[in-house]
């Protein structure tokens, strides 16, 4: 048996893109898609590091499915995962360093108008990691590089299956009088 993927990857991956995008205003792609050579600064990367991560227990609904007659079950939870997110430029000036392109990123995680647009795809942000500086030379000059981590949060839902249910369920229960004067039911050999 096969099941679908848990959760809408392409829909949480758009989301988290879109943020980052959005609040930077750079070119971004995810690092392990396949893209040409990003020869126009600044620009920005996206990865999943860890995860997704099983929060708290799930849980399996049951509903009676009447197109079907099963029974069909759903199990759900809450899943976190850690992105990175990178930002590249040319520029080490206060204003075009990637530090200050991840800040308008980190300050977006806290705006409404971002949140909302990540909710739509029920994303949730649990919390951010500081910006870290990894400015370097590159070849002949400075590259500006800044990353940052993020945790998200998002529901987890597969649908397990129909099952035939049980038609009926029969038992026969007598009445005894215990030894306290009490009456108790016994079931019928």
């Amino acid at each position: 048996m096969s099941i679908e993927s848990p959760i809408d990857w392409e829909a949480v991956q758009g989301a988290i893109l879109a943020w980052l995008v959005n609040s930077t205003g750079v070119t971004v792609a995810w690092a392990e898609q396949p893209r040409r050579a990003q020869t126009q600064r600044p620009t920005g990367t996206v990865k999943i590091l860890s995860g997704p991560r099983v929060i708290h227990k799930d849980h399996t609904t049951k509903s009676y499915n009447a197109s079907t007659t099963l029974i069909d079950r759903v199990a759900s939870g809450l899943r976190e995962f850690t992105i990175q997110a990178q930002i590249f430029t040319d520029d080490v000036t206060p204003n075009g360093h990637a530090i200050s392109y991840l800040a308008r990123a980190q300050s977006a995680l806290k705006m409404p108008e971002f949140l909302k647009d990540l909710s739509a795809a029920d994303v949730a942000v649990v919390q951010h990691e500081g910006i870290t500086n990894l400015t370097s030379i590159a070849g002949a000059d400075w590259e500006s590089r800044a990353s940052m981590d993020v945790v998200f949060r998002v529901a987890a839902n597969v649908s397990a299956g129909g099952v035939v249910p049980i038609a009926n369920v029969s038992h026969s229960l007598k009445f005894k009088t215990g030894n306290d004067g009490l009456s108790i039911i016994v079931p019928k050999p």
